[in-house]
């Protein structure tokens, strides 16, 4: 399944929280390619970067995004979702370019210099 994420407007009240909840995809995996814009429920991409988020890992906004996010009523983002129905794997090539922090993104510490170990974690970490 594709899915573009493309300029758009928000929800409208003032009180709402207009980027994605936290969820787990648990039939599918998704990867998203980041093509420009600022991308309000994600650190630590930027146009370029891939993410991947393999089947029934919880993911959403990072912490403070969502707070961040109320009252913004328009996104200029522009990225390209791919769920799939199979899992991926990832070559080797992809994972010579597995930076290894972005797993660690969705601790509240989180800290830029998080251990950059591309082990199991980097299997979620933006390539």
């Amino acid at each position: 399944m594709i899915c573009s994420f493309c300029p758009r407007k928000l929800d409208f009240d003032p009180l709402a929280v207009p980027i994605p909840y936290h969820h787990s995809n648990l039939q599918s995996e998704e990867m998203i390619y980041y093509v420009s814009g600022n991308f309000g429920s994600r650190k630590g991409v930027e146009v370029g970067s891939v993410t991947l988020h393999p089947s029934g890992l919880p993911h959403g906004p990072q912490p403070g995004l969502a707070e961040k996010s109320i009252g913004i009523s328009e996104t200029h983002e522009l990225a390209v979702m791919c769920d799939t129905f199979r899992p991926l794997k990832l070559t080797s090539f992809a994972r010579d370019l597995d930076d290894g922090r972005y797993a660690y993104s969705w601790f509240e510490n989180a800290q830029d210099d998080a251990p950059a170990d591309a082990s199991g974690a980097g299997l979620t970490s933006h390539l």
